[in-house]
């Protein structure tokens, strides 16, 4: 049987919603799960896709940390889509922004940021880049 490769993750929108990984996400969840903090990075930013064990690995690390257990399929995909729209719906937060979002300097939201309904950022969408649509 051959199982269908991961396409997306939304790990960093999830690693933000728990506080144990708020300083830094990357360094402690490669402590937490036994892999290099190089390919945690790489499979937090998409750049490496992560097979099933260690996609198991990582949720487990992660379900162990934050406020509930976390299935595979809510933090790895194989076509973009997640059965929770957003990652602050999943982690019960009732809406947030990224810290890009704030323009520390002049201590506002930024001008992209300022009609993004909170939480609505952390839904996958066709581009990962743009504002209110991060991963």
């Amino acid at each position: 049987m051959v199982r269908p490769k991961i396409a997306t993750n939304r790990l960093r929108a999830i690693l933000m919603h728990i506080p144990y990984y708020c300083t830094a996400p990357k360094a402690l969840l490669a402590l937490d799960t036994g892999i290099s903090q190089n390919a945690v990075s790489r499979i937090v930013r998409g750049r490496l896709k992560p097979s099933r064990i260690t996609a198991e690995l990582i949720c487990r690390a992660i379900s162990r940390r934050g406020p509930r257990k976390l299935p595979l399929l809510e933090v790895f995909s194989v076509d973009g889509s997640y059965p929770t729209a957003s990652a602050c719906g999943l982690m019960g937060c009732k809406g947030c922004l990224p810290p890009e979002a704030w323009d520390e300097h002049r201590g506002q939201l930024r001008p992209e940021w300022q009609y993004q309904k909170p939480g609505e950022w952390s839904r996958r969408e066709a581009d990962p880049t743009s504002p209110g649509q991060i991963i």
